[in-house]
This record gives structure tokens, C-alpha cells and sequence, in this order.
């Protein structure tokens, strides 16, 4: 049996896995890319390859991301979905999962063209067609989920106020305090300026409960930075830790403010559109999409300085032993810096598109 001395303390478990499974006979593991907060290995039998994810766990954070990933991707593929990896098995004692392992290519940032946003687009709309069939109801809210703009707003504030704890022990964490001092947060006070006064102008209340009827089955964090090309060019999308019901708007807002792999705010108008018609009230859903894309682009600032935070810190450590916290908070640091000047570049966006409706 070929693994690396990193690997060998899941002898125990992946044997009794496998012997569950009825998958008998040896197995190989290797380490493969490190994820933000978990380990990922390729394990290898007589029978076929699996993507094990080993989950992270602390008493501080007792989010179960892979029961999350598990429940909500064995609801997806029993309701014939095949654009993801099949959930094979999941142990809650040892957080241990074991999915279809995909071969194929990540999606690069000049690889994003309107086949692709297109195919994701149907990915979204074939996980809502029925999304209220009976396993799907007995899902959970995705993580962070909130259905009123003042839960939006409250989330936000939550995440700078974090931030506010970074201490001022190095010169690179003094870097950070006044990028978010002097730049993210007043920033952020002109965006809920604008938020309160075009709700207002829409008669939209800020408390406003979003009806059950108008909520969604989300994978969250979701983009191209999850998803996979594979052998035969279709589409598969993975990482679902942080999937289900969630307001359209967060959904939306996601997809093109996270950094990773960045999608081009020309597709912004015809994606939000199509979403927006897939529940009631599509014009003022369309409206509530575009209120609140710069407020998702300053939360997408505060994800990215999470590694200047110590739960953080210890996640990247689980999944990755070998990096450099310092490193690291140089480079996110860079990061939130480009990701606060794209605001502007969606603020221009909305500024000629605000009033477009539903083609």
C-alpha cells in the first residue's frame, strides 16, 4: 500500500469504510490539493477511485461541513442530478467522507465564457425545479443564510466587527487594520447609505421576511472555483459544505463576488434575469439582486481577511501544514485590496443597469 507518512493514521478508518461498503481487497491514498478548511486524498481500490474529504472540527466551530455536503448532494443525486460527485458514504464520529472521484480540469478566470455561466445557470435551475419535494425539505439554511436586508446588513456589520479584534503585533496586521479603518469601512457606511435610500425609493422593507416561496436550494460559495471540466467536457460541480435554503439574492451576489475565479460582470444582468423568473415577483427580486451585489462584494473583502483571524489560521493548518501565516496574510491582504476596488467597477454596472428589468 502506497501513502505518504501523512496519511497512514487513516488506515483504521478507511478500512472500516471500506469494509461498510463491502469494498474489499487493498487501497492507495494520496494527498491531493489542499482546500480551505479541509483534507482532500485520492484513495485508490480494486473496485474504483473515491475523493475521501477529511472534514475540520473543533469544539470552537461545531459546524458538521460534512454531514452539510453529504445530505445535500444525496438529495441532489436522488432526484437524478448527475452534474456533481456521488455521495458514497459519510461517518459523523471520524468526519470522513467518501465521494466519486472526478477526474478532469479546474476552470481557470480566461476559461469563464457564456457556454460555461450558461451551464451553471442550469445547474441552479435543475436544483430548484422540485426543490420542494420531501427530502429537500428536511434540509437545513445554508451557513449564513439571512431573508430580510437587514439580516444582509447585520451579517456584514458581524464580519467587520471580527475583524476589529485583529491586534496590531505585526507590522502586516498594522496593514490590515488600517485597510479596514480607512478604506473598507467607510466604504461599506456609503453602501448601506445607498441600500436604506433605494429601498426605500422601492418600498421594499428593510425587515421584510423573504416568503418561503421565494427562497432557494443553494450549493453556496458557489462558482467556478468549484467545479470541474470533466473527461467528457461536462460540468461537475463540488464543495458543497455550506449548501442550502438561502435567499436568491445571497446566491446571486456570490457568484460573481467571489475572487477566486472571477466572473465578468457582463453576465450579471441575463444570470440574475433568468434566476429572478424562477420565483414569485421576479421584477422586485431582480431589483433586491442588484440593491444588493455591493454589499456581497464588502462581505467578500471580510472572507478573504479571515486568515488574519485565529480560527482561521487553524483551518489552513489542518488542511495544509506546510504554509506561511505571514505569507498568506501578505497575499489576502493584496487580494481584499483588488476586491474593494471592484465595487466601484459594480457600482458603475449598476448605475446603467438599475432600472433594466426582466427581458
Amino acid at each position: 500500500m502506497r501513502q505518504s507518512k501523512q496519511t497512514s493514521y487513516l488506515n483504521g478508518n478507511i478500512k472500516a469504510i471500506l469494509s461498510e461498503l463491502n469494498i474489499d481487497g487493498g487501497f492507495d491514498i494520496f494527498k491531493i490539493h489542499a482546500g480551505g478548511n479541509n483534507r482532500n486524498y485520492k484513495l485508490l481500490t480494486d473496485d474504483k477511485n473515491f475523493c475521501l474529504k477529511e472534514y475540520y472540527w473543533s469544539s470552537e466551530d461545531t459546524r458538521d461541513r460534512g454531514k452539510t455536503e453529504f445530505e445535500f448532494l444525496s438529495a441532489l443525486w436522488n432526484s437524478g442530478i448527475r452534474s456533481i460527485s456521488e455521495p458514497i458514504h459519510y461517518d459523523e464520529y471520524s468526519h470522513i467522507g467518501l465521494f466519486e472521484f472526478i477526474e478532469g480540469n479546474k476552470i481557470q478566470t480566461n476559461d469563464v465564457n457564456n457556454d460555461l455561466v450558461d451551464r451553471s445557470l442550469q445547474f441552479f435551475k435543475e436544483i430548484n425545479f422540485n426543490r420542494y419535494n420531501n427530502q429537500n425539505c428536511n434540509l437545513l439554511n445554508a451557513s449564513e443564510s439571512c431573508f430580510t436586508i437587514s439580516d444582509h446588513i447585520s451579517m456584514v456589520n458581524m464580519r467587520i466587527e471580527r475583524l476589529g479584534t485583529i491586534d496590531d503585533s505585526t507590522s502586516i496586521n498594522k496593514d490590515v487594520q488600517f485597510y479596514i479603518n480607512n478604506k473598507l469601512l467607510p466604504l461599506w457606511d456609503n453602501i448601506k447609505k445607498g441600500i436604506y435610500e433605494e429601498a426605500k425609493k422601492q418600498f421594499i422593507g428593510l425587515n421584510n421576511l423573504l416568503p418561503i416561496n421565494e427562497r432557494c436550494l443553494s450549493p453556496s460559495d458557489f462558482g467556478f472555483h468549484n467545479a470541474i471540466l470533466d473527461e467528457n467536457d461536462e460540468l461537475k460541480f463540488i464543495d458543497f459544505e455550506y449548501a442550502g435554503w438561502d435567499d436568491p439574492a445571497k446566491f446571486v451576489g456570490d457568484y460573481f463576488c467571489q475572487p477566486s475565479v472571477q466572473i465578468n460582470l457582463e453576465y450579471f444582468h441575463e444570470f440574475s434575469s433568468s434566476v429572478a423568473q424562477l420565483f414569485p415577483n421576479p421584477e422586485m427580486n431582480l431589483l433586491r439582486y442588484q440593491m444588493l451585489l455591493p454589499l456581497f462584494q464588502i462581505k467578500w473583502c471580510c472572507i478573504i481577511l479571515n486568515e488574519f483571524l485565529p480560527d482561521a489560521e487553524k483551518r489552513r493548518q489542518f488542511a495544509n501544514n506546510n504554509f506561511s501565516i505571514n505569507r498568506l496574510k501578505i497575499d489576502q491582504l493584496a487580494k481584499a485590496e483588488s476586491a474593494l476596488g471592484r465595487v466601484a467597477l459594480i457600482t458603475k454596472y449598476l448605475i446603467g443597469g438599475m432600472h433594466h428589468g426582466i427581458h
